[in-house]
C-alpha cells in the first residue's frame, strides 16, 4: 500500500512539474508573441505615416492639375467665343441684310409676297438660334477635348 501511495505521490509531482515546464513555456510564447505584435504595430503607423505622405503629395499634385485643366478650359472657350464673336461680326459687316434690296425695276416694293423688315427679323432669330446651338456644340467639343486629354494621362 505505501507503494501505491509512493508510485502516486511520484506521478502527482511528475505532473506538476510538467504542467510547470508547460507554462514557463507558454509564457515565453505569449511574451514572443506580445512582442512581435508591438514591431507590427509599429511597423503599420510606420508605413501608414509614409502613405499619407505620398497621398498628400498625389493630392496636391492633382488638385493644381486640375486648377491648370479648368484655367486651360475657361481661356480655350473664352479665345472660342471670342473667334465666333469675330466671324459673326465680320459677316454680318460684310452682308449688312439678309433680305437683299428690293430691284431697282420693281415698280412697287410693298405688293411682293412678303414683309421685308418681319421677314428680316424672323431670319436674324434664325441665324440667333442656330449661332446659339452652334456655340453648345463648340463649348461641348472643348469639354470633351479636354476629357480626352484627362483619359489619355489617367492610362
Amino acid at each position: 500500500m505505501i507503494y501505491a501511495r509512493l508510485a502516486a505521490a511520484l506521478a502527482l509531482i511528475a505532473l506538476v512539474a510538467f504542467g510547470y515546464a508547460r507554462i514557463t513555456y507558454l509564457k515565453g510564447e505569449l511574451a514572443a508573441a506580445r512582442h512581435a505584435l508591438a514591431e507590427l504595430k509599429t511597423e503599420v503607423e510606420s508605413l501608414g505615416r509614409e502613405a499619407k505622405i505620398r497621398n498628400d503629395g498625389l493630392m496636391k499634385a492633382h488638385k493644381a492639375a486640375v486648377e491648370v485643366a479648368d484655367a486651360k478650359h475657361l481661356r480655350d472657350l473664352a479665345l472660342l467665343s471670342a473667334e465666333l464673336n469675330r466671324l459673326r461680326d465680320e459677316g454680318d459687316r460684310a452682308r449688312g441684310s439678309f433680305v437683299p434690296p428690293a430691284a431697282s425695276g420693281a415698280g412697287r416694293a410693298d405688293l411682293a409676297c412678303f414683309d421685308r423688315p418681319q421677314l428680316e427679323l424672323a431670319i436674324r432669330g434664325l441665324v440667333a438660334d442656330v449661332r446659339g446651338l452652334v456655340d453648345e456644340g463648340s463649348q461641348a467639343v472643348v469639354e470633351l477635348n479636354i476629357a480626352k486629354v484627362w483619359a489619355a494621362g489617367r492610362n
